[in-house]
């Protein structure tokens, strides 16, 4: 399939404070969650970046906790050596809500 309009495609990026990116995650609009193959074209097969959908192309509640466990915490608890990691957020309400900042707290995450 041919993409003609990037314009709701949505980018999570993360630094460290180490100066390490997290990988990237892409929220794009869509009913079906199939990927445009133009979006891919320029990935390596060493990259890592993840993908998903929604109607409006906007992150969503449950992306929010789906993005702090599989990215979040995967990529950082070892960085930190299961120590307690501080997570600055911008105030959207996917990352500002009672079940997000539950798992922040069980995962050792200060929001």
């Amino acid at each position: 399939m041919q993409d003609g309009n990037r314009g709701f495609i949505s980018l999570l990026a993360t630094i460290c404070a180490d100066s390490t990116a997290l990988p990237a995650g892409l929220i794009y609009e869509g009913k079906t969650g199939d990927l445009q193959s133009s979006w891919v074209e320029d990935l390596e097969p060493s990259d890592i970046a993840y993908f998903a959908a929604t109607e409006t192309g906007w992150t969503c509640d449950m992306l929010g906790l789906q993005w702090l466990e599989k990215v979040f915490h995967k990529y950082t608890k070892d960085k930190a050596s299961h120590q307690q990691r501080l997570l600055i957020v911008d105030g959207h309400s996917s990352h500002v809500n009672m079940s997000f900042l539950c798992l922040a707290n069980t995962l050792w995450i200060l929001i």
